[in-house]
């Protein structure tokens, strides 16, 4: 938009100052916005000034009411969010979980060989490991 199209062009011989137009109709662009007790008692005038009320009454109406409807989906989004967020958590550990397992599996041969008793220690707690980590996956879905 050009500054033009932004501009009310004054009268010459009203001497009013220019005021920022809004986007409406074309055809009202270059009207007066000033009117006199005279023009406003006429018929028409009025019934432009209703036509216009009534427009940005249910303007205002749709507006309420997107409204409204914005912050309820706002809500849900931010719910949505943080649900993500826990299952996001969830799935480290669980990932972690699984990794620890399998190192601790992959360690205890290693340790049994040794004849002492810290390889079924590292057994068990691999298997446990494991299992929770895909216990854990599970209960995510």
């Amino acid at each position: 938009m050009s500054e033009e199209d932004l501009l009310v062009e004054p009268d010459n011989d009203s001497g009013a100052v220019s005021t920022p137009a809004t986007k409406g109709r074309q055809s009202f662009r270059q009207v007066r916005r000033e009117l006199t007790e005279e023009e406003l008692a006429s018929p028409a005038a009025q019934r432009l000034i209703l036509d216009e009320l009534d427009r940005l009454e249910e303007e205002n109406v749709s507006l309420k009411r997107l409204r409204t409807e914005f912050h309820t989906v706002d809500k849900k989004a931010s719910v949505l969010n943080e649900k993500l967020k826990r299952h996001n958590a969830l799935d480290i550990l669980s990932s972690a979980a699984l990794a620890a397992g399998s190192l601790s599996l992959g360690y205890a041969p290693k340790v049994w060989a040794a004849d002492t008793a810290t390889g079924p220690i590292f057994l068990v707690i691999g298997i446990v490991l494991i299992a929770s980590g895909i216990w854990a996956k599970a209960v995510r879905t």
